[in-house]
C-alpha cells in the first residue's frame, strides 16, 4: 500500500491518482498535471530553440551620401588664389563670356537670376574642373534654371536675413559695423555652399542651407577669410577698370568650385 501525499489515505501501489482526493501520486512524472522536470531542448521535445538573430550587417551608407571632406582653407588658399588665375587664363574667352552672363544678368534683373545663375555656373565650372565636360555657356542657364526656385530662395533668405542683421546692428557705434561687416563677408561662402548642395547634391533650399551653416561654423576663421579674399578678387576688377570685373568675377568663382571639389570630391 501507499500512501497520498495530500491527504494520507491508503491507495493501492499501482495507484496513479488518490481514490479519495484525487490527488497525483508522489513520484508520477508522466501524467498530465504532474511535476515533471522540463525536457531539455531535443530530449522527448519537438520543439525547436529559435534561430540566432542574423549577425549585424556592414555599416550603412547614410542616405544622400556621405559628408563634405575635411579642408584646412586657410593652408590651401594660396593655391586655389593661383590655380584659379591659371584656370582662367587657360580659357579666357569662355570664362569671360561666364562672367558677363553672371555679372550683367544678375545686375539687370536685380539680383533675381544671380541665385541660378550662380548655381549653374558652379556645376558648369566644377564638371570643367573634373574632365566631365566643357565651359558651356548655354549650361549656366539651363542647369541654374532647372533649380531656379531653391536658388532664388537661398539668395532670397540669406540676403534678406543678412540685410536686416546688419541694418540693426549699425545702431551700435564700431562694434556694429565690425560684426556686420563680418556677416556681409560670411554671405559669400554660405550663398556658395548652399547653392552648390542645390545644384550638385539636389538639396532643397532649406537643408542646403541649415548644413551649409553648420560647415561654416566648424571652420568660421577658414571661411571668413576665404569669403574676404575671394571678395576682394572679384570685386577688384571693377574697381581697376570696370571690366576687368569679367575677369576677376571667374577666378572668384574658380577659386570656390576648387573648395567645393576639395569639401566634395568626385561629385
Amino acid at each position: 500500500m501507499i500512501y497520498c501525499p495530500s491527504c494520507g489515505a491508503e491507495n493501492e501501489d499501482d495507484a496513479k491518482f488518490c481514490h479519495n482526493c484525487g490527488a497525483t501520486m508522489s513520484g508520477d512524472t508522466d501524467s498530465a498535471g504532474g511535476s515533471a522536470e522540463p525536457s531539455s531542448p531535443g530530449e522527448g521535445s519537438d520543439e525547436k530553440a529559435p534561430p540566432p538573430p542574423p549577425p549585424p550587417s556592414g555599416s550603412a551608407k547614410p542616405s544622400g551620401g556621405s559628408g563634405p571632406s575635411n579642408v584646412n582653407i586657410l593652408n590651401k588658399l594660396g593655391a586655389y588664389i593661383g590655380e584659379g588665375f591659371s584656370e582662367v587664363f587657360s580659357d579666357v574667352g569662355s570664362y569671360l563670356l561666364i562672367g558677363l552672363v553672371v555679372g550683367l544678368i544678375s545686375s539687370i534683373t536685380m539680383g533675381i537670376l544671380a541665385g541660378p545663375l550662380m548655381a549653374g555656373a558652379i556645376k558648369v565650372v566644377r564638371d570643367k574642373l573634373n574632365g566631365k565636360g566643357s565651359l558651356d555657356v548655354g549650361a549656366v542657364f539651363s542647369e541654374g534654371f532647372a533649380v531656379f526656385v531653391p536658388a532664388l530662395l537661398i539668395v532670397i533668405i540669406l540676403g534678406l536675413g543678412v540685410g536686416i542683421v546688419v541694418g540693426i546692428l549699425q545702431i551700435i557705434p564700431v562694434l556694429g559695423q565690425i560684426v556686420g561687416a563680418v556677416i556681409g563677408i560670411a554671405i559669400l561662402p554660405l550663398v556658395a555652399l548652399s547653392l552648390n548642395l542645390v545644384i550638385m547634391e539636389k538639396k532643397d533650399f532649406m537643408p542646403a542651407i541649415q548644413e551649409s551653416w553648420a560647415m561654416l561654423m566648424q571652420d568660421i576663421a577658414g571661411y571668413l577669410v576665404f569669403g574676404l579674399v575671394a571678395g576682394i578678387i572679384s570685386g577688384a576688377g571693377a574697381i581697376a577698370c570696370g571690366v576687368g570685373a569679367l575677369i576677376t568675377m571667374p577666378v572668384a568663382i574658380v577659386m570656390t568650385c576648387k573648395l567645393l571639389n576639395d569639401l566634395y570630391p568626385q561629385r
